[in-house]
């Protein structure tokens, strides 16, 4: 009996066994591995509406959103379920909606595995830019510059929904960011002012293109239409000239001008300065001094050269003063059509400017309304540093004068006349030739001497008489030998000549 129960024992024991084993071969056939949607889903999608998510899941699943303008039914960016036929709702929100587009990711996770099953893609919202009161840039609304007394400049409050910046390089060429600026870009919603200019060169006719304001991190640009409306017709601006009109000195060899009262400030002719006119429908006019009387546009009477393209670009030259005295004159820039007006009824005149465009009979200053047009206004030293004196040699050609300090008769008259050696030039000619002399002051007298190296006083050959050099007193000498002439003006300041007979 115990035999048996001992094998009845032994046999329930690997019956257990065996139904162990066959328990545990079973429970590996039911081990289900995760069945992923074999593509994604790429989509694009709007803010403010539903997109419908589908996938099949062999088990219990998890999906997740990566963005949080992105959610599920339940109002959150993860939900989980049951194996099956799945359709899922999503909502798209304006969440950190901005101008650049935005991906947001799908992610679906059965049991230890996950996998990017669906990407969309929200585009981001249109750029626009509006001015402080809201109203938005663009073909009803540009950014439009005019001209006025003090140039073509123009500020504009920019909010933008978008961090932005200006750059030169995305203006027109007419057109710049002034340097006075203190921002040339913003944050999004901050209201910013930005002042634009015209340069100068581009004020004589209109002008028009486009603004590209640019998002500081994308390709993402806002082109606004520009538009400048060209300096307005009859209306003359002046470029290039540092300075006001009223007064500005020229030196007597008409080589230097300056600011009167800044002759540490010196500047050398020749004067380029730019005039600027609709159209370039202006033209320059000269009054100058002479003789007492004041000349329009007469080049016999002009110690002013201009040089104009018609396109702008005027250059002047000054000539030395021969006068002996201080000499005015004014250079006009005036509407075309205004000076024709002013012309039309000086010539009906007689081509007398006065009363017209002189006042005080043609002797002072131009009549006050057209001072605006004055660019510049000159005052001409009275007394040439360039010889010390203006001689002609038979009446019409220049003979160059040197300082004279080291001579023997240079030294003799320096002693005798008690003149600085500063002040006694010379000049070579040959016998008998026929001289005008100018000595370059004003209201002088003259002392002539001839006289031989040996100090012999001799004849002046047809003597000295008063005649006119240009316009100035003058002396005329006509001479054998070598000879000298003392000039003394009214001020006692005292200049000699000495002529070299060769």
């Amino acid at each position: 009996m115990k035999t048996t129960y001992t094998f009845t024992k032994l046999f329930l024991l690997v019956a257990i066994f065996f139904a162990a084993v066959s328990c545990s071969e079973n429970e590996k056939e039911v081990v289900v591995e995760p069945e992923f949607p074999e593509e994604e889903v790429v989509s694009s999608v709007t803010p403010n509406g539903e997109t419908v998510l589908t996938f099949s899941a062999n088990m219990n699943w998890e999906v997740t959103s990566s963005a949080i303008w992105c959610k599920f039914a339940n109002g959150s960016t993860s939900m989980k379920g049951e194996a099956g036929d799945i359709s899922l709702s999503l909502t798209i929100t304006e969440d950190a909606w901005s101008v650049e587009e935005s991906v947001v990711e799908i992610t679906l996770k059965m049991g230890s595995e996950e996998k990017v099953i669906a990407k969309y893609t929200r585009a981001g919202k249109a750029p626009v830019i509006t001015n402080a009161e809201g109203e938005e840039y663009g073909e009803e609304n540009p950014i439009a510059l005019a001209y006025t007394n003090n140039g073509v400049s123009g500020s504009f409050s920019f909010i933008a929904n978008y961090d932005w910046e200006i750059k030169n390089e995305n203006l027109p060429e007419w057109l710049k960011i002034s340097e006075n600026n203190s921002q040339m870009g913003g944050n999004a919603g901050e209201s910013v002012l930005v002042t634009f200019e015209v340069a100068k060169n581009f004020w004589a006719n209109a002008q028009d293109g486009n603004v590209v304001i640019k998002a500081k991190k994308s390709d993402v640009s806002v082109s606004i239409p520009v538009s400048f409306s060209g300096i307005p017709e009859g209306v003359i601006a002046v470029d290039g000239i540092n300075g006001t009109a009223f007064w500005w000195k020229i030196s007597a060899d008409g080589k230097n001008l300056w600011k009167d009262g800044a002759e540490s400030e010196k500047l050398m002719f020749p004067l380029s300065f730019n005039a600027i006119a609709k159209d370039n429908a202006y033209t320059v006019v000269k009054i100058e001094e002479d003789g007492g009387f004041m000349w329009v546009n007469d080049e016999s009477h002009s110690f002013l050269s201009v040089e104009d393209d018609n396109a702008g670009n005027v250059v002047l030259t000054a000539q030395e003063n021969t006068t002996g005295k201080e000499r005015l004159a004014y250079i006009l820039v005036m509407p075309q059509k205004l000076f024709d007006e002013i012309k039309e009824k000086a010539d009906a005149n007689g081509g007398v400017y006065d009363n017209i465009l002189l006042n005080s009979e043609g002797k002072d200053l131009i009549e006050s309304k057209y001072d605006a047009y004055v660019a510049l206004a000159f005052k001409q030293e009275g007394t040439s540093a360039a010889g010390g004196f203006k001689v002609l040699k038979y009446g019409y050609e220049n003979i160059p004068c040197s300082l004279d300090k080291t001579s023997d008769m240079s030294r003799s008259i320096a002693t005798e006349y008690g003149i600085s050696p500063e002040s006694i030039y010379s000049l070579s000619v040959e016998s008998s030739v026929s001289l005008t002399i100018n000595p370059l002051l004003s209201e002088w007298n003259y002392e002539c001497m001839g006289q031989t190296a040996s100090g012999n006083e001799m004849m002046i050959g047809n003597g000295i008489e008063p005649t006119e050099l240009e316009g100035a007193p003058a002396v005329m000498v006509n001479s054998t030998e070598t000879m000298y002439v003392i000039f003394i003006s009214n001020d006692a300041q005292m200049k000699a000549l000495i002529i070299n007979v060769e």
